[in-house]
């Protein structure tokens, strides 16, 4: 799914646990919204602590599977497919990987 929006320049990854909690992740739902904006103070602290790292190290993108590849709804499955297949490539392309 993040592929499909013009990125230029350098981005993060973040590898983290999912836990048993649940937070936001991308649904054919709410696709359209997290693509005009993310409300920062939803997302869990690991994903608040990622995106402050991010900011100070002058990196413009963060790439986070479970809001880069749609978890439910139509197509989930099939961008999954898709998506997983190239994490290896996301990974090793970012500027740095955040754990």
């Amino acid at each position: 799914m993040c592929g499909e929006t013009s990125m230029e320049g350098a981005y993060n990854t973040l590898s983290h646990c999912w836990g048993r909690m649940p937070f936001l992740t991308l649904s054919t739902d709410n696709l359209e919204t997290l693509k005009d904006k993310i409300p920062t103070a939803s997302l869990p602290k690991t994903f608040q602590d990622a995106i402050f790292v991010t900011r100070r190290l002058g990196v413009r993108y963060l790439w986070i599977d479970s809001l880069c590849i749609l978890q439910s709804g139509l197509g989930a499955r099939e961008d999954w497919q898709t998506e997983s297949a190239q994490m290896h490539r996301v990974y090793m392309g970012g500027y740095c990987n955040i754990a």
